[in-house]
């Protein structure tokens, strides 16, 4: 038996699960050895045998209080706090699990043991940064002081979530990306080190919005999940690239993702395949498709936060903001989402307490401020707070959220400057045509038809045609008018209520998609490919829309 377990053994580190499994399965059935039931586990949860991993965790758990393992009953508690943490979103009995594991560590220095716990706990806080970041502090320094290279990765990682999570992304990511490099480069390493920096990373982008650095990372992750397996890796890195993809507007691949992961059993990892439910259901909403996003999220009985925020986004297209309310005010956490369904219901104290819990510099709470004073009828408060909402959101390559405020903004201005709402209305419109966006592009419609603006196809500007639009984005067309009259960035930067950052960055895409090597260049085209020769028009000075000519 002693030759099974170290071939069973040697197995697990060579990533050969089912030979694993079926070598310690035979160990464990002969000797009930709390190791044994630890490498069931651990090969179990690489075949994706999810249920199997959890029973044969307990297991050895169990057996290992009985035969006075305290280390084995430390490691079996510490992986079930993280299966329920990632694999089933059951952040309570994950709770549960790792305040065990710490009640059973050793007294004396801390060691290895003390930083697999600490990691334990970072895992199950994040991403709330102020409550990981002393956990996985804690761990980095004890696994650094042990020896400990694989935590010390681990911890590593977490320290650069957190730090990405507290609004630091760049020493935050300089961390991840040490911390990824080394996991995916050393021959010695855990595979399990792997995963937890891999989903740290994608975690971190998730956050700041980096589809880039989250599509080159997942590309990694998957080269790692081909040759090794662990379909929790491969369906979680999916499933948080496709919600990045969705918020940058990249709708066409977040649709092709998500869709993928669907496809898989929905008992491999079944709280990210609800996270896959809920963000593909968000893509049909924002679709309009809106009863597809129901068929789909009543098909999926799960209790889970992503999937009643999915449904209180359905229930406010119904018109139905008493059902999203309820679905929202039942999680602890404030959203915009919630503060729009009480602004729906008049119930401006409600939104008003809501969006007072939001992140102060992020553009949510501008646009629930924005939501209370267009409920208030305070028009010209309203206007700022959606036009300041947009910059905002345009900052964050959030579009779909750019344009919404631009269309509450023009909604809100209809009366009292009918040619603002018309310019923040044609952004708008142009936005959601791009994104696909059918049900909001057609509200936006409506409104520009009411203030007498005509036309089969309503953009940002007048111009049409191949040559111009060359995959312009509707705010690049508006940078390339500002510039093709002479704005420098600031100015820009001033009329259209952006950062000079974000125009430098919309004018090397301009440069790039027309084709031209500066800005004179760029003037020049705009003003030979516009509609009739002429070039569009600011709107209102100041204000930053264009309206064609």
């Amino acid at each position: 038996m002693d030759a099974v377990r170290l071939r069973g053994e040697q197995a697990l580190r060579e990533g050969r699960w089912a030979a694993a499994l079926a070598d310690l399965t035979s160990v464990a059935a002969a000797t009930d050895d709390p190791a044994a039931w630890l490498g069931i586990g651990e090969a179990s949860w690489w075949l994706g045998r999810l249920d199997h991993s959890v029973a044969a965790y307990r297991r050895a758990y169990t057996t290992a209080l009985r035969s006075g393992d305290r280390e084995s009953a430390v490691r079996s508690a510490a992986w079930l706090s993280i299966s329920n943490t990632s694999d089933f979103g059951n952040r309570s009995a994950a709770h549960g699990w790792v305040r065990r594991a710490q009640r059973l560590l050793p007294e004396g220095a801390p060691g290895a043991l003390h930083a697999l716990v600490w990691v334990t706990h970072a895992h199950r806080l994040l991403p709330d940064a102020a409550a990981a970041g002393p956990w996985a502090s804690r761990a980095l320094e004890a696994a650094h002081r042990c020896g400990d290279r694989d935590l010390e990765l681990v911890a590593l990682a977490q320290s650069g979530h957190v730090a990405v999570a507290r609004g630091d992304r760049e020493p935050g990511f300089a961390l991840l990306d040490e911390a990824a490099a080394a996991a995916l480069s050393d021959a010695d390493r855990r595979f399990d080190t792997v995963v937890f920096v891999c989903c740290d990373m994608l975690g971190a982008c998730a956050l700041a919005g980096d589809t880039r650095r989250a599509g080159e990372w997942c590309r990694v992750a998957e080269d790692f999940t081909s040759r090794w397996g662990c379909p929790f890796l491969y369906v979680d890195c999916r499933t948080l690239y496709g919600a990045l993809l969705l918020t940058a507007g990249r709708w066409a691949e977040a649709d092709r993702l998500l869709t993928a992961v669907l496809t898989l059993d929905e008992k491999i990892c079944p709280a990210v395949h609800a996270r896959a439910v809920a963000a593909l259901a968000t893509l049909r909403v924002r679709q309009g498709r809106f009863d597809e996003a129901r068929a789909m999220l009543d098909r999926s009985r799960r209790p889970s936060a992503e999937l009643d925020t999915a449904r209180a986004e359905v229930a406010l297209a119904d018109g139905d903001p008493a059902t999203a309310r309820r679905l929202l005010e039942r999680r602890s956490t404030p959203s915009l989402l919630c503060a729009r369904a009480q602004a729906a219901m008049g119930d401006l104290n409600a939104a008003t307490t809501t969006a007072a819990a939001l992140d102060p510099d992020g553009p949510e709470v501008v646009e629930a401020a924005g939501l209370a004073a267009a409920a208030q009828g305070r028009v010209a408060a309203a206007v700022d707070a959606f036009e300041t909402a947009a910059a905002r959101w345009a900052d964050c390559s959030a579009p779909f959220e750019e344009a919404r405020c631009l269309l509450e903004l023009a909604e809100s201005a209809v009366n009292d400057d009918p040619v603002l709402a018309a310019a923040r209305g044609r952004t708008a419109v142009t936005i959601f045509q791009e994104l696909g966006a059918v049900a909001a592009a057609d509200r936006s419609a409506a409104l520009l038809r009411r203030l007498g603006v005509r036309g089969p196809r309503i953009r940002a500007t007048t111009r049409t045609g191949p040559d111009l639009d060359r995959g312009l984005t509707a705010r690049e067309r508006e940078v390339l008018d500002l510039l093709a009259v002479g704005l420098t960035n600031p100015e820009i930067a001033g009329r259209l209520f952006v950062s000079r950052k974000t125009v430098a960055h919309h004018v090397s895409h301009i440069l790039r998609k027309l084709g031209v090597r500066n800005r004179s260049e760029a003037a020049a085209y705009a003003a030979t490919h516009g509609e009739d020769g002429s070039l569009a028009r600011c709107a209102v000075p100041g204000r930053g829309a264009t309206l064609g000519a």
